[in-house]
């Protein structure tokens, strides 16, 4: 509360307290926050990320005033836009198929329900993961320095494959995450929300 009444000292200004699960952060446009602020200057932004069911429970507490998450909260006074997809890729520092995949090591990025559902479904018989982690720029750096396998969004990959640093695994499964920006349909600052969500390509 401290820091908050500091940010908006000056009056005239509105802090917009932003949610955001950690991987989603890498994935928006670059300059999508510093254009807000260049238009709206009487905004003052406050980012935090959070894990997906820690972001969940400030969302419906009403300790942000927005998120960008993968897999929304469907309950009643909630305005939930699709603001975007990302393509997740499985890829590798050495070229494999998916077949021949099943020995390798395999980091497991939890990308939300629904990834594991389909994951469990398509992926399950195939790939055993050695280790699990919350956050794709960790995995990213993984293979980077000790190498193995992972689903990484296509942002994160599509330079460090046209480098041949990464390959993508051959006849792997790509799998698509919709990315939505929600915020409650009776805040004050309503129109003003629904005014600054970005979009994701």
């Amino acid at each position: 509360t401290k820091n908050e009444l500091s940010l908006t000292r000056d009056e005239g200004q509105q802090l917009i307290r932003m949610g955001i699960v950690h991987d989603i952060w890498s994935i928006l446009p670059t300059d999508w926050l510093s254009d807000q602020r260049r238009k709206k200057p009487d905004l003052l932004f406050q980012v935090q990320a959070f894990s997906a069911p820690l972001l969940t429970e400030r969302l419906l507490a009403d300790e942000v005033d927005f998120a960008m998450m993968f897999d929304p909260p469907h309950q009643p006074g909630l305005d939930i836009i699709e603001i975007g997809n990302i393509r997740l890729h499985l890829v590798s520092n050495t070229q494999l198929k998916i077949e021949s995949a099943g020995g390798q090591d395999y980091i497991y990025v939890d990308w939300g329900e629904s990834f594991s559902g389909q994951h469990q479904q398509q992926l399950g018989d195939i790939l055993l993961p050695s280790m699990s982690m919350n956050m794709s720029s960790m995995a990213r750096d993984y293979l980077l320095h000790h190498g193995g396998m992972a689903y990484l969004p296509e942002q994160q990959v599509r330079e460090s494959i046209k480098q041949g640093i990464f390959h993508e695994v051959e006849s792997a499964p790509v799998f698509q995450r919709a990315i939505y920006f929600v915020y409650r349909k009776n805040h004050v600052l309503a129109e003003t929300l629904a005014s600054i969500r970005p979009s994701v390509n």
